[in-house]
């Protein structure tokens, strides 16, 4: 296995040797093989990815994290899962995915965004508005709490923000 990792404040693009692609965002990772075998294609990701999957419909491509397992034929999709958020989140741009965790799957569609929340093992998907602009150049931060997206601002941009505790979280 090999693994590419993105410092923070840097993205990675990563090019498969099936010819997909994937863009790892600041602090993130990916563990995948030289080379495919020839009944699966699996990657592990630890943080957040784009992923631009060849099509293939004998060989599904598993992006694998600690909380989900997501398969898809031939797609593009957003995966993250950062370990201090409690949130693993997938948004659908083309195709089809199954998302499954804790013995219960669910498929997406383009447009859909899914939220499975690791205390409550609940998975909520909803509606998302989709910008046609290239990788990289939109945060989705729709229905996000202020401490959610300081949060994504510092990774993205490898900076620290302070804030009073429970300024932002809801409790207050």
């Amino acid at each position: 296995m090999q693994t590419s990792e993105a410092i923070e404040g840097v993205r990675k693009d990563i090019r498969l040797s099936d010819n997909s692609t994937v863009f790892i965002n600041s602090g993130s990772r990916i563990s995948y093989p030289e080379e495919f075998t020839a009944d699966e294609r699996v990657v592990r990701l630890e943080g957040e990815a784009y992923f631009v999957v060849e099509r293939n419909e004998t060989k599904p491509f598993v992006v694998k994290t600690e909380a989900l397992q997501v398969t898809v034929l031939g797609t593009e999709f957003n995966v993250a899962e950062y370990s201090d958020a409690g949130i693993t989140e997938v948004v659908l741009h083309k195709g089809l995915i199954e998302v499954a965790a804790g013995g219960r799957s669910v498929r997406m569609l383009p447009g859909e965004s899914l939220s499975y929340h690791h205390s409550t093992k609940e998975m909520i998907i909803e509606s998302v508005e989709l910008e046609d602009v290239p990788i990289g150049d939109v945060m989705y931060a729709n229905n996000r709490t202020l401490q959610e997206l300081f949060r994504m601002i510092a990774n993205y941009y490898d900076v620290e923000i302070v804030f009073e505790d429970g300024a932002f979280d809801g409790t207050e």
